[in-house]
Formats: C-alpha cells, structure tokens, sequence
C-alpha cells in the first residue's frame, strides 16, 4: 500500500485533523519544491506543457516533512527551459499580507534578480527573461480580474521589454473570475488552473480532497501537507505502516516467486515445450530459461 494510502486512512479516522495551510511560507515552499508540482503548477497557469525537466530550482527546500521544521525558508527561485532553451527566470512566491510598499519590494527583488544574471567582466547576452509570480491570499488588485501581467512599457516611444521583465499577479479570492480572465482566454489547461487555485484556497481537510480529486499531482501535495501537519509520534506510526505494509508486499512478491519456479519446474519436467509453458504461465521465454538454469 502507498504512503498516500496510509496517510489518507489515518485522516478518515480522524475528522477533526487540523491540517498546516498551504499558504504557510514553509508549507508552499517546501510543496512546490517538488519538480512534479511546481512542472504542474506552471503548465496550468503558463498554459504550455512543463516537465520536470524543464526545471532548474536555485534552492529547492528538501528538508524534513514537518511544518516545526523549519528554519531559514529561501525565496524559491528556478529557471525553466523550453526545447532545451532557456525560457525564463522565475521567482515565485505566495502572499498573505499586503502593506504600503510592498509592489516597490517585488519591483526591487524583480529587478535584482534579473541584474545578478551579470558577473563581474561578462557580458549582457546571456541575461535571461525574467518573471516573478505572485500568489496573493487577499485583494490586491481593485477590480475583479484573478490574474493580472503587468510590463515594462513605454507607449509613447514604442519601447517594449515585455519579454525580459514581467510581474504576475494571481489574487486566490477572485477564482471564480478565472474563466473570464483575458490572459488566460487561451489556456488549454484552464480547468486543471481553476482546481488548482481551488487548493491553494483550501482551508479545510475536506476543501483540500475535494480540490485533488482525480488529481495524482495534487494528491502527492495533500499528503505531504498531511505530513508536514503530523506530530512526531503520528509520523512514526505512519512510518511503521508503511514499513509493515512494505513487508507484505515482499513476502507476498516472494511467495508468488516461488509458486512460479515450482509450476514452471513441473512443466519442464513433464516436458512441455517452452511455448506451451509461455502460453500457460505468461511468463517470457527468458524467465523460463532463468528457472531452468537453476535446476
């Protein structure tokens, strides 16, 4: 039985579980440090295909599962490749409060993280796009757009860097606005999007199941926020299932071995031929041939 299976049984058992927000700092960092997440997470909102792959994370966050865990938290910045090029720089960050000067902190982290592409004696060439993603919590933005991309532009002059500089804004309680967001009218994955804000909305144990439902990728996410939500003893004894569970799958892998070689032995020595033993068994001519040699 999978981790994800032990660990959803255990919470059906107990209703009341309080689980860590996704929205936690340490929570969504350590979560979209997982390359199959974050891969997730940008194909749904860039609306192209990601792979983990594609990704190079600065400082992934491998630490411990538990939310007590945590120490210094990174910003979490990668770089992301398309067709084996270089596409992007990406700082990507969740939000829950917001505060006078706070576009001038994303203006200025913005701007350093595109100016540190530049070593001392290089040139400018390799300087690579640059994008920071912001998730907001609350408003942000007064008008009822989820999701905004805001340039550097001039209009007068015609001077456009919109594809070396951009800053996004995802604001979680305007969701429901998704569909009818002009930077997303031609998303191809607009529906995986729409649940995926869903569970970052999550505030409930039941909010975050329903949100990954039919969803592997966000259902890895729930059960490392699971996890992280453990005390140190329920971690254990979540381990101890998972080693026991372990166990029986291996004395039953061997048992089915050894039933295997025996039937297989018989056969030869009843002097069927290796095709009818094939056709009996399903097993390869190669594994017959294995079986044999130990005789």
């Amino acid at each position: 039985m999978k981790d994800s299976t032990i660990l959803n049984n255990q919470n059906k058992n107990d209703s009341s579980k309080n689980l860590l927000s996704i929205r936690n700092d340490y929570v969504f960092k350590r979560v979209f440090s997982n390359k199959l997440i974050l891969a997730f997470f940008l194909t749904a909102y860039l609306g192209f295909k990601i792979y983990e792959d594609d990704i190079e994370i600065d400082n992934p966050i491998n630490g411990p599962l538990h939310g007590n865990d945590k120490v210094n938290i990174p910003d979490l910045k990668l770089f992301i490749k398309v067709n084996s090029k270089i596409y992007g720089r990406f700082d990507i960050e969740m939000q829950t409060t917001s505060y006078e000067y706070l576009w001038k902190r994303f203006l200025h982290s913005t701007s350093n993280m595109y100016a540190e592409q530049v070593l001392k004696g290089e040139g400018y060439k390799n300087i690579n796009n640059t994008f920071t993603i912001l998730i907001y919590s609350s408003n942000f933005i007064e008008d009822d757009a989820c999701c905004h991309i805001f340039l550097l532009n001039d209009p007068v002059y015609g001077v456009n860097y919109k594809y070396s500089f951009q800053i996004h804004t995802i604001e979680l309680q305007k969701r429901s606005t998704i569909f009818e967001n002009k930077h997303l009218k031609d998303n191809k994955y607009i529906k995986e999007f729409s649940k995926l804000l869903d569970f970052l909305s999550s505030n409930t144990e039941e909010e975050y199941m329903n949100a990954a439902a039919n969803s592997p990728v966000m259902q890895s996410a729930l059960n490392m926020i699971q996890r992280m939500s453990m005390s140190p003893a329920e971690r254990a004894m979540a381990d101890a299932a998972m080693y026991a569970k372990a166990n029986e799958a291996a004395a039953y892998d061997e048992g089915m071995n050894i039933k295997e070689r025996e039937i297989v032995i018989n056969m030869l020595n009843d002097n069927f031929s290796f095709e009818t033993i094939s056709r009996c068994t399903g097993l390869s001519s190669d594994r017959i041939t294995e079986i044999k040699s130990t005789l």
